[in-house]
């Protein structure tokens, strides 16, 4: 799910499952290109929502149409996608994420090798376009990069993966207003019709654990301001050695909107 100044995009206060807004009768899967059989893939995997149900307070923290949200429970976004390509990610990437995830959620220090690290990156890169096809289902830039992804597996070229620690899990984040030094890829909400998708984001807190990912698709280049302050440390491209999380600083409710800041290179 490239979200500017929210933890998760699409979710609805009232109903906790929302279905990708995609219309007409003709359909092919996003990911492989196929007819069908249509199944309907939640970004976030059960056994996330299992764990969250047994936690104390509201692990899952962000904002929703622009209100705010936390709940123990997270609502679900669903996208269309071919039985095969469902299960594909549920092999690929759900299921072996959840032992690298869990110790992270439960805010637990952790020495990530270079297999988790990879895990974790697929992971997340996976949730980030199923994110991103729940907003701009129709968006071409979109499509070839979840194709390119349907192939080969891996994060693509050109994109990059943090991760940090959430101090204050459950409680929601502070969300002042972004400082005009810095900017963010516009959204669909943001840009007018017809504009082009300049960049996919992703950026959850869950539990304790931070991710952040995003992939320029246009010549300009992003820089994280939560990595140069040291909140979050890279996992993609792999780094090539083990990393331990957390990083030396943690985001906090009052920080937390570092996440979402990326400085754009022309």
């Amino acid at each position: 799910m490239g979200s500017s100044s929210t933890s998760w995009v699409g979710w609805s206060l009232r109903c906790p499952v929302v279905t990708s807004r995609t219309q007409g009768t003709s359909w092919t899967c996003p990911l492989c290109g196929s007819s069908g059989p249509r199944e309907r893939e939640d970004a976030l995997p059960s056994w996330i929502r299992r764990y969250a149900e047994k936690q104390p307070g509201g692990p899952y923290v962000g904002t929703a149409y622009g209100r705010p949200y936390s709940g123990r429970r997270p609502p679900a976004f669903r996208v269309p996608v071919c039985g095969l390509c469902n299960r594909w990610m549920g092999r690929t990437f759900e299921e072996p994420a959840q032992s690298a995830l869990v110790p992270l959620l439960k805010g637990y220090p952790h020495t990530l090798l270079p297999d988790g690290q990879r895990v974790i990156a697929r992971w997340t890169a996976k949730s980030a376009l199923m994110q991103a096809l729940f907003d701009l289902p129709e968006d071409q830039a979109l499509l070839e990069v979840c194709r390119t992804f349907r192939a080969t597996g891996e994060p693509l070229a050109g994109c990059q993966v943090f991760i940090g620690r959430y101090a204050d899990s459950g409680r929601l984040p502070s969300t002042p207003a972004p400082s005009p030094a810095v900017a963010k890829p516009p959204t669909h909400r943001q840009a007018p019709s017809g504009a082009r998708l300049e960049a996919i984001t992703f950026n959850p807190i869950l539990g304790h654990f931070v991710a952040q990912f995003f992939l320029p698709l246009t010549a300009s280049r992003l820089e994280s301001t939560a990595a140069r302050l040291g909140l979050v440390i890279p996992i993609w491209p792999l780094p090539g050695r083990p990393v331990t999380w957390p990083p030396e600083q943690s985001f906090t409710v009052e920080n937390a909107f570092l996440r979402d800041v990326l400085k754009l290179i022309p």
